[in-house]
């Protein structure tokens, strides 16, 4: 420092210490009067000496920071413990906590009045944008606890009434079940002093929101202002307490989300609920019609009606608007239903029945559907202001803090300033401008999300995750549950020992039919048998099948229309991913399976290993397999070739069971085979990996360096 510096400070009558950081130049540390702890206060002239870069980047500090602490805080989400624990974190004075709330409870009412001015100006505006005398919003409550299911019990809630029109809060109210005073001293058994109480509300959690509803309805008469009719969910008993002039509109979001939340009940019984697509499918199919008929009860029911039976595959009631069945029927898909095809079973289609019914007894309700979006987006907000994993219940911070919320909500990001100005401080020049910079993003971003890309972009990022989730959790099985820690199998991972047959191994016999005879051709059925259930599952194959396996096996495919024959007959064919899924969740339910099959080792192991690792899902089927044996070889052992003629399974099974069946049909050849075991001997020595092709192919290189020989790498 020189002297000139120094005799600067000493002139401005407020530095009491002057101290140099290595880290950061010159500092000031000025002690000042009033203040709880230190402050730097910096004039322009100390700033003038203290060079020209503090200068351009206007860092002149003065007292009124300590007044603006409490807007701050609360505009950030944060508490007191939150900003002592960042400004001690940038080497900065903590302010201590006591005096935070001090100055919160001065400042609080001056939000909370400037909240309530905004809402009697949003409650004129919504009146001139109206058609009528009467107002028309939306309603909807919060609380600042998580909840699910029977467990709602938080000691605080809030509500909102939003302007259809102008989209604007025109009335607001929190209750509460706490006060911080009055448990200071009952937890002290003393007598409690007088004081402004907090509690407004003694009842339940979920009798917060009517009575928030009413008391809302009840301000806005009292100012003049008519409510003609609400949109609100049914999740409470809001209607039936208001006034009966008042017209009730069901909410749009919440009838879709009981109805996908009904659907997806039911996925647990059905699996072809499960796909990624289908239950989003059904519930634009319903959604859609709903949408369409809003002002013709009668339209609804009809179209209502017509739903499930067209995505079972019967379109005789579809209409030629929505169902493109009648233009071309050789030729129709579902887009969004697996292999384009309609869904089966009739149980299931009962169930759905039932559901579709449900909705057509109640199109009354579902006509002239209104929506509550603002009010989720403004209970987010208040979650903001508020984090749910805090408590600011007891005192006024609460209401100060869903007041914050009306305000970013009526006048935009650049509330903080007005209320400044409200609390005789200055609105602050970087305070502005990034309100007005926050304002310009979020028109931006809301125009972007208004887009018809956007949405469907949203609804592919949507589809993709949970197709992916529920391909690793068939990759990873059963990683989280209740008390699963404890249940006998558990290993991620296990280094295999020598195997042994202990009697508690599982016998899976299976089978391929196939495109044709490469060992990289495309599986067109896939079949196998544990002795009491059958997978048997067709394939829709990516190449043309030989007529040489056509021959053989029957099967035939139509690419023009994605439909396989067998013999001419329609049978129901998927994809090979989702049949190597199912294939997966077959083989994981059975303890310690081996799988057997005929001649597998040099066919139909190497084609479906290929399609497993295409689809990545290799690893994880080699997880659930404890080993392979061929029986090709086991019948070379016991039978001569001269005795039985050959060694083909359809010769073993007229010669060693004396009976006839379906020769290349996967699904006859897998229980036939699982006769034959009975009459074949085996032990832990035929049992070989399922990845012994890729294990010998390691060794090439040193099979071509003739460092070991074939023989060897087997």
């Amino acid at each position: 420092m020189t002297d000139g510096s120094n005799e600067v400070f000493a002139n401005s009558g407020i530095c009491k210490e002057i101290y140099v950081e290595s880290n950061f130049g010159v500092s000031l540390d000025a002690r000042i009067p009033g203040l709880p702890t230190d402050y730097i206060l910096i004039t322009k002239e100390i700033a003038a000496l203290m060079g020209r870069r503090f200068l351009e980047s206007n860092l002149i500090v003065d007292t009124e920071i300590y007044d603006k602490h409490d807007q701050a805080m609360i505009n950030a989400g944060m508490g007191p413990s939150h900003v002592n624990n960042f400004l001690t974190g940038c080497n900065i004075p903590p302010v201590d906590a006591s005096t935070l709330r001090k100055k919160q409870k001065e400042l609080a009412p001056v939000i909370i009045e400037a909240a309530e001015a905004s809402c009697k100006e949003a409650q004129r505006e919504e009146l001139e944008c109206s058609e009528s005398s009467e107002l028309e919003g939306s309603f909807d409550a919060g609380w600042q606890k998580r909840g699910s299911g029977w467990s709602y019990n938080s000691h605080t809630g809030h509500a909102s009434l939003i302007g259809v029109n102008t989209g604007k809060v025109v009335e607001f109210d929190v209750r509460t079940r706490n006060c911080s005073i009055c448990q200071y001293h009952i937890g002290k058994n003393e007598p409690k002093p007088p004081h402004e109480c907090n509690v407004n509300w003694t009842g339940s959690s979920k009798g917060m929101e009517p009575d928030m509803a009413c008391s809302m309805i009840q301000r806005l008469a009292e100012d003049g202002y008519t409510v003609g009719t609400l949109h609100a969910d049914n999740d409470a008993t809001t209607q039936s307490r208001l006034p009966r002039s008042i017209n009730k509109k069901d909410d749009k979001t919440h009838v879709k989300k009981n109805l996908s939340k009904r659907l997806y009940g039911l996925s647990k019984n059905y699996k072809q609920l499960k796909s990624a697509k289908v239950i989003p499918y059904i519930v634009r199919c319903f959604m859609y019609t709903i949408s369409k008929h809003q002002n013709s009860k009668q339209s609804m029911k009809t179209e209502l009606a017509t739903i499930v039976p067209h995505i079972f595959g019967h379109h005789e009631q579809c209409s030629p608007t929505w169902c493109t069945y009648v233009k071309d029927p050789t030729k129709f898909r579902f887009k969004h239903l697996p292999n384009g095809k309609a869904l089966s079973g009739d149980k299931l289609r009962e169930e759905l029945d039932k559901l579709a019914q449900n909705y057509i007894e109640r199109a009354d309700r579902l006509l002239n559907l209104g929506s509550t979006q603002s009010n989720e987006s403004f209970n987010n907000s208040v979650a903001s202001f508020a984090p749910k994993n805090r408590f600011y219940g007891g005192t006024k911070s609460l209401k100060a803090r869903v007041s914050s919320a009306v305000m970013q909500k009526n006048e935009g990001y650049g509330w903080l300033s007005k209320v400044n100005k409200k609390s005789l401080l200055s609105p602050g020049h970087l305070t502005i401008l990034h309100g007005i910079r926050k304002d310009r993003r979020r028109k931006q971003i809301r125009k972007t999300q208004s887009t018809t890309n956007f949405k469907r972009k949203r609804l592919t990022i949507k589809s993709k995750k949970l197709k992916d989730n529920q391909r690793e959790s068939v990759k990873e099985g059963d990683t989280y549950g209740g008390e699963i820690e404890v249940q006998e199998h558990i290993d991620t991972e296990t280094i295999p020992s020598k195997m042994k047959f202990e009697g508690e191994e599982s016998v899976v016999v299976f089978d391929l039919e196939t495109t044709g005879l490469s060992r990289k051709s495309d599986i067109t059925q896939l079949a196998a048998f544990d002795g009491t259930t059958v997978f048997n599952e067709h394939v829709s194959p990516r190449e043309l099948i030989s007529p040489k396996s056509s021959e053989i096996t029957g099967l035939t495919f139509d690419f023009s229309c994605d439909q396989m024959y067998h013999h001419g007959k329609l049978v129901k064919s998927r994809d090979i991913q989702i049949v190597l899924l199912e294939f997966i969740d077959f083989i994981s339910k059975k303890k310690k399976p081996i799988l057997f099959g005929h001649n597998i080792a040099s066919f139909d192991i190497p084609i479906l290993m290929n399609k497993l690792r295409q689809h990545s899902l290799l690893s994880e089927f080699m997880l659930h397999i404890y080993g392979c044996i061929d029986t090709i070889k086991l019948a070379r052992r016991k039978f001569k070739t001269k005795d039985i003629g050959n060694h083909k399974q359809q010769t073993l099974v007229t010669k060693l069971l004396g009976v006839e069946y379906d020769a290349h049909n996967a699904c006859a050849d897998v229980t036939s085979l699982f006769q034959l075991l009975e009459h074949f001997e085996y032990s832990e020595k035929d049992v070989f990996p399922f990845n012994a092709a890729l294990l010998t192919d390691s060794y090439i290189p040193l099979i071509r360096a003739s460092r070991i020989t074939k023989l060897t790498a087997r």
